[in-house]
């Protein structure tokens, strides 16, 4: 799975305030972080892209980083450097952490059992599949990602389980119009697969909304019903595209009502 977030412009927007909520939230832990490296994700990041492979993750962190005040975090709390290359304990042993100055403004970062995951993370010349997309916020993955759906929230897994035999799925999160849409792109194998997966997802946005009935309620603004039952389908060839409103009451439930 690869992802990307411009940190820069959910700022400019104000959306990263929204998530972040005040700075007064912060833990302490947190804010003595910054205090001691000068690294301040609010100011600082300005982009992330993200590889997840199993269970390891690698990150492109782009900003402003004060270098000798990491390194000299990271040997005050354990860990070592060799250069600009560091490595330091996380939370398990399988989370452990090393990171090195690939540019003067980007961190290549890994999060991994292999200490020294973040060798693996270069600049080489690699090429997306697909244009990139144009919205801040990113992700594509292959539709067997979703095979494991029973941690998903009720209503969703119909809507994984049509997805997880497609071959890749990019969804994306921006603005448009003064509301904020999450766009699906699905490629299938075929258009007779791509056929299939838009009446799957027809149908599953049908079968919510029984189900709704059903249970004699309404889709909830402030839920995932709300943004499901509102979704819109196309398709083109062996493409399938989705669609889904966020209404702003569903992200003052997720925010904490700061939005």
């Amino acid at each position: 799975m690869v992802a990307y977030l411009d940190v820069d412009a959910l700022r400019r927007s104000g959306f990263l305030g929204m998530i972040a909520g005040p700075n007064s939230a912060e833990e302490s832990d947190y804010r003595q972080f910054v205090a001691d490296t000068r690294f301040d994700y609010r100011e600082d990041l300005d982009s992330v892209a993200v590889s997840i492979q199993g269970s390891d993750k690698f990150f492109a962190l782009h900003g402003r980083f004060d270098w000798e005040s990491l390194l000299n975090y990271v040997r005050q709390h354990g860990g070592s450097c060799s250069g600009h290359f560091c490595k330091i304990e996380g939370s398990r042993p399988e989370r452990r952490i090393s990171f090195y100055r690939l540019r003067s403004n980007v961190m290549a970062l890994a999060v991994s059992a292999d200490g020294d995951a973040a060798h693996r993370i270069g600049s080489r010349n690699q090429k997306f599949e697909d244009e990139i997309p144009p919205q801040p916020v990113w992700v594509a993955l292959p539709g067997a990602v979703l095979r494991d759906s029973k941690s998903l929230p009720e209503g969703t897994r119909a809507f994984a389980a049509a997805l997880q035999n497609a071959d890749t799925l990019l969804f994306t999160l921006g603005g448009q119009n003064g509301r904020l849409l999450l766009d699906a792109n699905v490629t299938c194998h075929d258009s007779a697969a791509a056929i299939g997966l838009y009446a799957q997802l027809q149908a599953a946005t049908g079968a919510l909304k029984d189900w709704l009935n059903h249970e004699h309620r309404k889709a909830n603004p402030k839920d995932v019903t709300g943004v499901l039952t509102a979704g819109t389908f196309r398709r083109e060839d062996r493409r399938v595209f989705g669609e889904w409103p966020i209404p702003r009451a569903f992200l003052k439930a997720v925010t904490g009502g700061s939005y």
